[in-house]
């Protein structure tokens, strides 16, 4: 008889320990969608705020930001299939005096498809007419647009 019990509690035991693993696993899989509803909601977030970032610094520039000014173009025009570009990035300073940053010569040859692009360096002195022998980034406040 005691072989009976010792064999009944430990069926009852090892019953007990698969009925409570199974309420732990079933525990386990009804959290699981809670927690990746709670990954999604954080990800929306995350995106609207950028998104909404991205569109109120757009709207900033828009409201803040500086309009560009069209010049006339006064050079020569050659129709030689070929498009030759200057790029120059102007500073203003505190007294109104504006000089360029950086000079870039860009062409492009649209016939055969190809770029070429160089940088003056600010510093190399130039006849500029009118005023005489300057650095090259100082032509912009004496005579440029």
């Amino acid at each position: 008889m005691s072989e009976d019990k010792q064999s009944n509690n430990e069926f009852t035991e090892k019953r007990t320990t698969d009925s409570s693993m199974r309420r732990v696993k079933k525990k386990r899989i009804r959290k699981f969608p809670f927690i990746i509803l709670i990954f999604v909601v954080i990800l929306a977030i995350i995106i609207g705020y950028c998104v909404h970032g991205y569109h109120s610094g757009i709207d900033y520039a828009k409201d803040h930001g500086k309009t560009l000014k069209a010049h006339k173009f006064n050079g020569a025009s050659k129709n030689d299939g070929k498009i030759t570009i200057m790029v120059l990035g102007a500073d203003k300073e505190q007294g109104g005096i504006s000089r360029t940053d950086s000079i870039m010569i860009a062409q492009y040859d649209y016939i055969h498809k190809k770029m070429k692009m160089m940088s003056v360096m600010r510093d190399i002195y130039a006849d500029i007419p009118g005023s005489g022998q300057h650095k090259i980034n100082s032509a912009y406040s004496i005579g440029g647009p």
